[in-house]
This record gives C-alpha cells, sequence and structure tokens, in this order.
C-alpha cells in the first residue's frame, strides 16, 4: 500500500535519487544494516512494547470509545492514558488508527486521492499512507509525544522488483521520540493489507509498532538519510537490491545465510535449480513456491524445501521449467501453530538458457527426519511410466530402523492391492512398486516409521503417475504388518491373483523365520523349499486363496496372500 501507484523507471545510477550523494560502489555483501542506536530497543523499552501489544483490557476499552470528533477522540486518549509510559500511549493512538481507518483502495487504484487531511480522514475513517501519518502525527502532538512524519519510496503492493528505481515518492510514515531514542510507526501497513483482487483488508500487523531500523530498511527509503536510523545509509540501488520481506520474517527470526542482502537469485553453477540457505529458530518450519512472472501460477513441483540437521540449515531449491521470469516466496510458520504458512520474504529468478530441468516430488518433514532418499526417479516429481508395463517403480533409502509403506489413489480413490512395497537387501533400498487400475493421473504416497513408533506411519513423500497406456492391469498379493517389518520380498510370482489348477514357484525372501508354509484351499502343505532365508517351491494353486505362513515363535503369522480366478 501507498500513496500513490508506484511508478518506476531504469536509471544507470543513484545520483538520480533524492536519497543518495554518490553513486554507489559497494558490494551487496559489504552493506550494513547495523542500527544507528543501538541501546534504543533496551529491555525495558522491549518489555513496554510487548506488555502494550498483549493488554487486552486496552483493547477492549479502545474499542468501546465512540468520538463523534477528533476532540473527543483526543479527550479519550488522554484520560485513558493518564499515568501510562509513552510506549502505552503510542499504542493507544496506533490501536485506534488500525481499529478505526480503513485503507481507501477505491482512490487508490483509481488515482482520484480525496485531500488526506485529519479531519476529512477521521469523518470518513478512510485514509491513504499521508492519511494514516498525519493523524497519527496530530494524536501525537495533542497528547504531547514527539512525533514526526517521514516521506521516502516503499515497496508496497505494487512493487516491481525487476525496475531499478522510484520515480517519486510513495509513501509516509512516521518516527517517535522516547528518551533521546527514535522509533518507527507504520500506521498504515499496521492495519492491514490489500489482497487479491485490490481489496483491503482489514488486520492488525503489530510488527508494524516499533519496527527496528534493520527491518524498516528492507521495504522503506526516506527521502532524508538521516531517517534510516542506520549507522550506515544504504543507497536507492542497495535498497532495491535487498529482498522483498514480510512481517513474519522477522517475527519469526528468520535470516538468510545465501544470497546476503540480494533479492536476486541464479542458477547453481553446472545445475537447473536455484538454491537459498535460510537459518531460523528451532521452533520454525518453511515452505516455499516458484511462479512464472507472466502466468502468475505456482510452477507444480519447481520447489523444495527441507532442514539439513548437518548444517542446521533450511535448504530451498528452486527448478524452473523453462526460460523467462520466475519469483520465489518462501513461508514460515511456527511448527506448533494450527493456522497457515505466512509470506515472509520473495527474490526474483530470471533464467536465459535452461538446458535441462528438475521436478520435485512433495515431501513431508518425516522425509527428512527420517533420513529418506530417493534413488529413482531422480530429480522427478513423477513416477515413470515404462512402456507396455502393468506396474512402476520407485526405489528409495532409508535407515535400517526405518520401515516403508505405499498407496496409491486415482480419482482421489485408493486402489486396492495397488502397491507391494518390499525391501531389496542386495541393493539396501526400499522397491515400491504400484499398480494402477486406469490410464490417466494418479498420485502415490510412500509412507514411513521408525520401528520405535510402533503402528504409526506418516506421510514421506507423494509423486505424480500419468498413466498413457495399460494394456494389462494387476493387483499384487496382500500383505501383512510382519512383510515390512521383517523386511521380506517377493521374487515371484508378483502378480496378486493366480489361475486355478496352474503350477506356480513361490520365490521370496523371507528373513530369520523357523519355518516358512503355505495353505491351499485352506489345506496345509507339507513345509518344505525354505533354506536360508529364502522360500523357492512350485506348488499346484486349487480353486481358493493361496497364503504364506511364517513361524518366528511357537506360532505361524500370516504374511502374503494370493487370489484365485
Amino acid at each position: 500500500m501507498g500513496c500513490k501507484q508506484v511508478k518506476i523507471y531504469p536509471t544507470a545510477n543513484d545520483s538520480q535519487t533524492t536519497t543518495s550523494t554518490s553513486k554507489s560502489t559497494r558490494k551487496t555483501s559489504d552493506i550494513d544494516l547495523s542500527s544507528l542506536d543501538p541501546n534504543a530497543f533496551n529491555s525495558k523499552l522491549c518489555q513496554q512494547r510487548q506488555n502494550a501489544i498483549d493488554n487486552m483490557t486496552y483493547r477492549r476499552t479502545i474499542d468501546s470509545w465512540t468520538a463523534s470528533s477528533i476532540q473527543q477522540l483526543v479527550n479519550y486518549i488522554k484520560e485513558f492514558s493518564s499515568n501510562k509510559n509513552t510506549v502505552d500511549k503510542a499504542w493507544i493512538i496506533f490501536y485506534w488508527i488500525s481499529q478505526n481507518i480503513s485503507y481507501d483502495d477505491a482512490s487508490y487504484f483509481s488515482g482520484r486521492i480525496p485531500t488526506q487531511a485529519t479531519e476529512n480522514v477521521f469523518q470518513s475513517k478512510k485514509a491513504v499512507c499521508e492519511g494514516y501519518a498525519c493523524l497519527f502525527k496530530k494524536l501525537c502532538d495533542e497528547i504531547g509525544l514527539k512525533c514526526e512524519k517521514i516521506s521516502g519510496y516503499a515497496k508496497g503492493y505494487s512493487y516491481n522488483p525487476r525496475k531499478s528505481a522510484f520515480d517519486d515518492v510513495n509513501h509516509a510514515w512516521n518516527v517517535l521520540q522516547i528518551d533521546d531514542h527514535w522509533y518507527f510507526i507504520e500506521a498504515t501497513w499496521g492495519s492491514g493489507h490489500i489482497e487479491k483482487g485490490k481489496r483491503f483488508k482489514k488486520e492488525l500487523d503489530t510488527h508494524n509498532f516499533f519496527c527496528r531500523p534493520e527491518h524498516m530498511i528492507y521495504k522503506h527509503l526516506p527521502t532524508d538519510n538521516k531517517w534510516q536510523l542506520l549507522a550506515r545509509p544504504i543507497t536507492m540501488n542497495e535498497y532495491l537490491r535487498l529482498p522483498n520481506t514480510h512481517s513474519a520474517f522477522f517475527e519469526l527470526g528468520l535470516e538468510i545465510v545465501t544470497p546476503k542482502y540480494s533479492q536476486t537469485v541464479h542458477l547453481q553453477s553446472g545445475k537447473s535449480y536455484a538454491e537459498l540457505l535460510v537459518k531460523t529458530p528451532d521452533d520454525v518450519e518453511l515452505l516455499g513456491s516458484l511462479k512464472d512472472s507472466l502466468e502468475g501460477e505456482d510452477i507444480e513441483g519447481a520447489a523444495q524445501v527441507y532442514f539439513d540437521r548437518q548444517k542446521s540449515l533450511w535448504i530451498c531449491q528452486f527448478a524452473p521449467q523453462r526460460n523467462g521470469m520466475h519469483n520465489i516466496t518462501i513461508f514460515a510458520k511456527k511448527k506448533t501453530s494450527p493456522g497457515s504458512f505466512h509470506g515472509a520474504i520473495e527474490f526474483i529468478l530470471d533464467v536465459k538458457d535452461l538446458k535441462t530441468f528438475n521436478s520435485y516430488p512433495h515431501t513431508w518433514s518425516h522425509f527428512y527426519e527420517y533420513g529418506l532418499q530417493i534413488v529413482a526417479p531422480n530429480n522427478s516429481r513423477s513416477a515413470v511410466w515404462p512402456v507396455g508395463a502393468s506396474y512402476c517403480e520407485i526405489l528409495i533409502h532409508s535407515p535400517e530402523n526405518v520401515l516403508l509403506s505405499g498407496d496409491i489413489k486415482y480419482d482421489d480413490q485408493t486402489i486396492e492391492q495397488g502397491n507391494l512395497v518390499q525391501y531389496d537387501i542386495e541393493k539396501r533400498i526400499w522397491q515400491c512398486l504400484f499398480a494402477p487400475t486406469h490410464t490417466g493421473l494418479h498420485k502415490i504416497t510412500i509412507f514411513a516409521k521408525n520401528v520405535k513408533d510402533g503402528d504409526v506411519s506418516h506421510c514421506a513423500v507423494r509423486f505424480d503417475l500419468n498413466v498413457n497406456e495399460l494394456k494389462q492391469p494387476m493387483s499384487f498379493p496382500l500383505t501383512y504388518g510382519g512383510f515390512q517389518e521383517r523386511k521380506c520380498k517377493i521374487y515371484e510370482p508378483l502378480n496378486g491373483i493366480l489361475k486355478r489348477n496352474t503350477d506356480v514357484t513361490f520365490y521370496c525372501r523371507i528373513p530369520d523365520a523357523k519355518e516358512v508354509n503355505l495353505t491351499v484351499d485352506s489345506n496345509w502343505l507339507v513345509a518344505e523349499g525354505y533354506e536360508k532365508n529364502v522360500l523357492k517351491r512350485t506348488i499346484k494353486v486349487g480353486t481358493q486363496d493361496v497364503s504364506v505362513w511364517t513361524k518366528y515363535g511357537n506360532s505361524y503369522t500370516g504374511v502374503l496372500k494370493y487370489k484365485v480366478t
């Protein structure tokens, strides 16, 4: 949001802007966002700020006011703030404005902005940034707070990160003095934000109440350098190079490790993806998205975001599917929060010479927590459907204490006996087989559990499977819990439906059993053909189910069941 539509044009250097005195020669890595006043946010101030924000009595009292004039509002504020500290007084004004003044989205987007005089703003209960800042200053002046209105360049709703300079001032905000320290107040953005459809949504954002200078500078560049409140003011070029941040970035304590102080990311050398490294507190988790700038839609399978325990960093990888301009957004939330993720920071990725492209399957946190690795398909969100096949294969490596299982869905319905997840002891990988029953798009999900977790499995990774031809559908045999737990494997028969009165060879790896036997037509066969952890014997199929049983203690337990037709 801002006072005007953002008009931006390319420029050769910083000397053309009012915020620069000389051409910038500093590299991005040399930018220093240290505060001019490191003592401003002392423990006392921070505690007062948080206490004011958290005080629900303040909010209920302010919400009850029905002021019909500015003077009546001032009287309310004076009476209520009597004997309160300066932070409380500033909060009372900030909160009242956030709840009573709405952003004038219609005027902003039409370009026909009415006078922003405080009386007009108060009566209409609508304003753009100039009106918000003027009203905040007016109310501060009336109760004896030292406040200034600041003008400058903001990265608001209409900001285009690919342009290199603003051609005009487009925003206004405030600074407030307390005990010789200056603090930022952003009343406009504290009241809400513009959503898709260019409509204002009222939503209190407390980050904009006493925002730190090193945070404020990412989206606000004052015309007067002194109001950056930085030890080393930055130039317009440096300001435009900073990535576009949102409140969640600072409130959740994110830190960009690479690229530092740059909104532009590039493909990794010799790779078809870009990578960002992000540091977060332990209780924060991230997601990412990559959008085509022209179409404005998320590119499915283009983002892979996971936590690297060895590096203690979030690895955020983004793989474009074609050349052109792209936008990256990283989302964040508290792990314990039941709510949705919030946009935290944005970057641009422009690709000119993409020779190959990756895509990523959808992963959940347990995929990385359990140390899973995809062996095949490589760098693809889609499983490979072989020509003339009845099933596809996904190969995954896991630590020894992690067990896998699977599921395949068509039209959101699980295909019964459509998966066989088994362990290949020779290759030390899980062979995950999936048999569709229709042509078209399927969703494959692989679950994982630690052997210590009992029966609790967690979603780990999801693939797409597009079946364009299916000549001979099949289903796998029914497996029981011991099949995965003992890391068994079927070599043959993989088809779970046997023909009656035929000879069938059973060849399975079943580790460490005392005995393995089969039942045919509900009759037990003579136990034979099991040695060195391998069952291999040929039987005559009858007219009813065939089951494979294992004995580890004193009794048999079912491990496989085949239907007979």
